[in-house]
């Protein structure tokens, strides 16, 4: 297959998934629209598949580069998985999505922002594991469908410390917090 084709069908996905977290599509739409997606076998069919939704680089309203719109990570797993660990600055937002996938957010070594950071998730059939340190506090909220959303807030070991906000929905999957001693 072409490789500039996937490149563009995984540029489109993440756009897809960042107008999905914003509200811009139904989840419905999105299910049908990564289908078209994941399956166009040339630019054309892929240029079709998207022509009626708030994506793609040619799109009025969508600028250049949205999924990294400053301060916010985005983690997405479709039909795959995606890890996020080791050392690193956390941003204050970050998006996690995940269908028919996982993704996993590992906190424990990163450097929480002194006033917090929010995690928002969406897990479709798939499922999105967050380990945290006990140094931060966690609250949750968030529901699930036919699925699992571990919801425990969480106080820290030291006062002041900085708060990460869970909040999100699993439908057929799961969202689960771990809280965990650091590694190092």
């Amino acid at each position: 297959m072409d490789q500039s084709l996937d490149q563009e069908k995984n540029k489109i996905l993440d756009e897809l998934s960042l107008a999905f977290s914003r509200d811009r599509i139904s989840l419905d739409d999105y299910e049908r629209v990564v289908g078209l997606i994941t399956k166009a076998p040339n630019f054309p069919a892929l240029q079709e598949a998207i022509r009626d939704y708030p994506i793609g680089a040619n799109t009025p309203g969508v600028s250049q580069g949205s999924s990294t719109t400053s301060g916010t990570r985005t983690s997405v797993a479709i039909f795959s998985g995606t890890e996020l660990k080791g050392r690193f600055k956390a941003s204050r937002h970050h998006r996690a999505l995940a269908v028919f996938g996982g993704v996993d957010i590992d906190l424990r070594d990163a450097v929480i922002p002194s006033e917090g950071m929010t995690i928002e998730t969406a897990a479709v059939f798939g499922g999105i594991d967050i380990f945290v340190p006990p140094t931060v506090n966690v609250v949750t909220s968030g529901f699930a469908i036919f699925g699992g959303f571990e919801s425990h807030d969480q106080e820290a070991e030291m006062p002041g410390a900085p708060t990460i906000y869970i909040k999100g929905v699993a439908v057929f999957g799961g969202v689960e917090v771990k809280k965990r001693k650091r590694r190092f």
